[in-house]
């Protein structure tokens, strides 16, 4: 645990150095010290105007979902915490679903409540559920669902986030994933029923899915893969690579609940079908 709160410090510190020209510079100076050296110049960090610098190095490590034994609720251990920068406290709230070591870190500046959110709480946009680095990626929708109520109980006034604009729409961007992580696990379960009741024609198999294989000669009928559900959303290779562990999260909901069938194939690929 002092090895994890000594590495939450340091990114804390860096973030600082790095986006001094955010921040009111006294407080930056007394915080980590003026010697830490000269500020950002506006060649490599945008203006408060546009799109702010990146905050991830800030914000890549936390969530709550603490039960009162200290355990969260989908399994990672609670490294909430509070530390001093100098004269100032953080906490450390740990975040997972995007990544699972991610961190916002919640602090004061002048009377205002503000958080420095990394890939959480964004305005134009929820971030993407990933889940690299502990649980898996099937654990990524109750993580970030977690991470969005451990923010929810946070008093905060204004997000530095590490993509898109400084805001004050903290409540309503929370708001916003929640709605979006319940339209994924609907889509997907639309799309199983409608499968299941023979919409599609014939086999259920649709021409995207048997052209790059990702069904196999199966069809629908044995079951749909999380690849070939993915598929029909985009052709690029990097939406899919996005769009995969979404899905593949989404299905591992509805399998929790029991609301599709699962069985695995000889090849070891697990294929869906509606309950």
């Amino acid at each position: 645990m002092s090895e994890a709160r000594d590495l939450a410090v340091e990114m804390a510190v860096d973030s600082l150095e790095r986006n001094r020209d955010l921040l009111p510079p006294a407080r930056v100076d007394r915080w980590i010290g003026a010697e830490a050296g000269p500020a950002p110049t506006a060649s490599s960090e945008a203006p408060l105007d546009e799109t702010p610098p990146d905050e991830t190095a800030l914000s890549e490590s936390s969530s709550d979902g603490a039960d009162s034994n200290g355990a969260s609720g989908n399994g990672i251990e609670d490294d909430t915490f509070d530390f001093a920068v100098g004269d100032h406290m953080f906490t450390a709230i740990s975040t997972p679903g995007h990544q699972a070591d991610h961190h916002c870190y919640e602090t004061t500046i002048d009377g205002e409540g503000v958080l420095f959110a990394g890939d959480m709480a964004l305005a134009p946009f929820r971030p993407v559920l990933l889940q690299i680095g502990l649980d898996g990626v099937e654990a990524a929708l109750g993580a970030f669902e977690t991470s969005l109520d451990r923010l929810g109980a946070r008093s905060v006034e204004r997000v530095f986030p590490g993509h898109g604009p400084i805001h004050a729409d903290y409540t309503d961007a929370l708001d916003r994933d929640r709605r979006s992580c319940r339209r994924l696990v609907g889509g997907l379960a639309k799309r199983l029923d409608a499968d299941g009741s023979g919409s599609s024609g014939g086999s259920g198999t649709s021409d995207g899915d048997e052209a790059r294989g990702d069904e196999g000669t199966a069809g629908t009928d044995a079951g749909r893969t999380a690849a070939g559900l993915a598929r029909e959303r985009t052709d690029g290779e990097r939406e899919f690579a996005y769009l995969l562990p979404e899905v593949v999260t989404g299905l591992a909901r509805l399998d929790a609940t029991g609301r599709v069938r699962v069985s695995t194939d000889d090849a070891g690929v697990r294929r869906y079908r509606p309950a």
